[in-house]
């Protein structure tokens, strides 16, 4: 089964209707114009802890090229 890719470059914008919360997603085209891409839609009671999600993730992520970034090579033998 292969899943729809929804490239995001920025938020155009969120509602919520009917307890559904909708991020409106642009992306960049080979032209370099904005345009729209998707909607990303989150039911409403679970978009708090789905967004404190990908922060602590992108958090990790930031962390984890640190720490390569900051690793000392190893002397080669």
């Amino acid at each position: 089964m292969s899943l729809p890719t929804i490239m995001l470059d920025r938020v155009a914008n969120v509602s919520v209707h009917g307890g559904i919360v909708r991020v409106g997603c642009n992306a960049i085209g080979p032209d370099g114009q904005e345009t729209p891409n998707g909607v990303l839609l989150i039911p409403a009671g679970t978009a708090g802890p789905v967004v404190t999600a990908l922060v602590k993730m992108l958090q990790d992520l930031a962390a984890q090229q640190q720490a390569r970034l900051t690793e000392k090579p190893t002397p080669q033998a």
